[in-house]
């Protein structure tokens, strides 16, 4: 906002990068992303729109593992935690762009 030639501000952070623990077929522990974006007003300093999203693959084990043995010849790799923070932050930049369109 230098100079007030700019209206609005984004910020954004990385909250939190859980690595994923083990094999990357298999995994002891999914990796995951958690990632804050905020739309300010340049002039005010005053937070328009902010969103925090956290994603990772947890869940996905059980039935991934038996989807891979039916369908599959080879187990499906696991997401790491640079590769979620990449989806999470397209993930926000989408909604902001929703919210302000």
């Amino acid at each position: 906002a230098a100079e007030g030639r700019a209206d609005y501000a984004v910020a954004g952070a990385v909250v939190e990068l859980r690595p994923r623990v083990g094999d990357d077929h298999e995994p002891e522990q999914a990796a995951g992303a958690v990632l804050y974006l905020a739309l300010l007003d340049a002039h005010t300093g005053k937070v328009l729109w902010s969103d925090t999203a956290d994603r990772s693959e947890s869940g996905r084990g059980f039935f991934l593992h038996l989807y891979d043995r039916l369908m599959n010849d080879r187990p499906v790799r696991w997401h790491s935690a640079e590769e979620w923070s990449e989806t999470v932050s397209d993930g926000l930049v989408k909604k902001l762009v929703r919210e302000v369109d």
